[in-house]
């Protein structure tokens, strides 16, 4: 089964069909690959499979979401939808930590000095975390996608901007936020 998911990573999409059609056809709950393998299947199948027929198998499988949250929310976010993608990777992503903020200066100060160098993430997350407890939401989201461009900026940023585009309704944003966060 390992080569097999070796080759899967790599197949063309008549390949992965004629094998994921295989695979179902001899275990159709996929309850002999390991967590790990099912995963590999779903993200294969996702990026190079039959959507339509993933997203029909993981309706009848609804245990399979354990390991093929990710597949199935690329899937609905394909499809443009972004709401119910989003949804699926929040129930299943893990939270990541978040740095302790510590009292350092009034807000307008954090935001003077953000200004003057903007990849001080230390700083960013106090002028975030400020706006977030004076119930500045929009304030927040805006500093967060001002440091969420770095390309060094820490993912868990990006995580909790997708938070916040989830309660601001902005279910395109909030995916987007949710991929460069998922990114390896």
């Amino acid at each position: 089964l390992e080569l097999l998911m070796i080759f899967l990573a790599q197949a063309t999409p008549e390949e992965l069909a004629i094998e994921v059609e295989r695979l179902l056809l001899e275990d159709p709950t996929l309850k002999a690959l390991t967590k790990d393998q099912q995963k590999t299947l779903f993200t294969a199948w996702a990026r190079h499979g039959n959507q339509a027929s993933l997203e029909e198998k993981f309706a009848a499988n609804p245990e399979w979401l354990d390991a093929g949250w990710l597949a199935y929310a690329q899937v609905l976010a394909a499809r443009k939808e972004f709401q119910a993608a989003c949804e699926l990777v929040s129930r299943f992503a893990v939270t990541p930590a978040l740095p302790t903020v510590v009292k350092q200066k009034p807000l307008p100060e954090l935001k003077r000095d953000l200004l003057l160098t903007t990849n001080d993430f230390v700083t960013g997350f106090a002028v975030y975390h400020a706006h977030v407890n004076a119930g500045e939401t929009a304030d927040a989201l805006a500093t967060l996608r001002k440091l969420t461009v770095s390309p060094r900026c820490p993912k868990y940023f990006s995580y909790l901007q997708a938070q916040l585009e989830m309660k601001s309704a902005a279910w395109e944003n909030a995916w987007r936020a949710w991929k460069k966060f998922l990114e390896a």
